[in-house]
C-alpha cells in the first residue's frame, strides 16, 4: 500500500515543522517558567525556616522574660535594686584601676607619687 502522495508534499512538511516548532516553543516556556517557580518557592522556603528560626528565638526571649527569676537578675544586675533588708557588696572587676592599686591610674609613676607626697603634700 502506497501512502498519498499529498503526504509527501512539501507544503505538508512544511506545516509539520511549523507546527513542531510552535509546540516546542510553548514547552520551552513552561519549562522556563517551571524553572523561575521552583527557584522561587526554595527562596520561599528558605525565607520561611529563617522566620521560623528568628520566631523561635523571639518566643524563647519572651519566655525568659517572663521568667521571675531571671527579672529578678535583671533588676539586680542592671538597675542596682535589692531586696528590703540585704546587704550588697560589691567586688571591683579584676582588670579595673582600683582592683589593681586602691586609686585610679593617674599616669604618674611610683616615685613621682611619693615625691608629691613628700614635698607637696598638705
Amino acid at each position: 500500500m502506497k501512502p498519498p502522495a499529498w503526504i509527501g508534499s512539501k507544503l505538508v512538511i512544511g506545516l509539520l515543522i511549523i507546527a513542531l516548532g510552535i509546540v516546542g516553543y510553548m514547552q520551552f516556556n513552561q519549562y522556563r517558567k517551571r524553572i523561575i517557580t521552583q527557584r522561587e518557592i526554595d527562596a520561599l522556603v528558605t525565607q520561611q525556616r529563617d522566620l521560623e528560626g528568628k520566631n523561635k528565638d523571639i518566643s524563647d526571649s519572651l519566655q525568659l522574660l517572663n521568667d521571675p527569676a531571671y527579672r529578678e537578675k535583671l533588676a539586680r544586675e542592671q538597675l542596682n535594686v535589692k531586696k528590703q533588708g540585704e546587704i550588697v557588696v560589691n567586688f571591683p572587676a579584676h582588670g579595673s584601676p582600683v582592683a589593681q592599686g586602691g586609686q585610679p591610674n593617674s599616669g604618674e609613676t611610683n616615685p613621682q607619687k611619693w615625691w608629691r607626697y613628700f614635698f607637696y603634700h598638705q
